[in-house]
C-alpha cells in the first residue's frame, strides 16, 4: 500500500535528516481549506460586515416616540452586538494569519505578498498590544485586591 503524496516518511537509521518532511500538496490543500473557511466566514451572517449591518438604533426600535425601557434593552443589545462583531473580526484575522503562516511554510516567507505580510504584522502588533493591555488590567485588578485585603480564600469558588 503506498502512502499519500506529501506524507512524512521515515528516514533510514543513522540518517541525520529530520523525520518530518513537508509535503507541498498537503500544505496547498490545507491552505485551500483555510482560504475556503475564511471566505465562508466573510460571506456568512457571522461575518464582520454582516454583523456590522445588524446594528440597531433607537429610531429603528421605537421610531420617534420616547420609550426609555426599549433604550435600556437596546443599549445591552448593542453592547453584545459590538462584542460579537469584534469576535468575528478577530476570528477572520486569526484565520488569515494562519493562512499566511501555511503559505510561508509552503513557498517560503520571502514569497508572501507585501500586502499580506503587512496585514499579518499589523494584526500581530494589535495582538501584542491587546495582550499588554490585558496583562496591565489583570495587574491593576490584582493590586486592588491586595489594597482591599481581599484574597482568593475569601471568595466563593465558582
Amino acid at each position: 500500500m503506498s502512502e499519500p503524496k506529501g506524507t512524512p516518511k521515515s528516514e533510514p537509521q543513522g540518517s541525520k535528516k529530520p523525520d518530518l518532511l513537508r509535503g507541498e500538496e498537503v500544505l496547498k490543500g490545507f491552505k485551500k481549506k483555510i482560504d475556503d473557511a475564511l471566505k465562508e466566514l466573510r460571506e456568512s451572517e457571522g461575518g464582520r460586515l454582516a454583523m456590522e449591518a445588524q446594528r440597531l438604533t433607537p429610531r429603528s426600535v421605537h421610531g420617534d416616540r420616547p420609550f426609555p425601557e426599549a433604550n435600556a434593552v437596546l443599549a445591552q443589545y448593542n453592547k453584545v452586538h459590538s462584542h460579537l462583531t469584534e469576535l468575528s473580526r478577530k476570528l477572520d484575522d486569526q484565520i488569515f494569519m494562519f493562512g499566511v503562516a501555511v503559505e510561508g511554510a509552503d513557498k517560503g516567507f520571502d514569497r508572501v505578498s507585501a500586502e499580506d505580510s503587512q496585514r499579518y504584522w499589523a494584526i500581530q502588533a494589535e495582538l501584542e498590544q491587546e495582550k499588554r493591555r490585558a496583562e496591565a488590567e489583570k495587574h491593576a485588578k490584582d493590586g486592588k485586591r491586595e489594597d482591599t485585603g481581599a484574597n482568593d480564600q475569601d471568595r466563593p469558588k465558582l
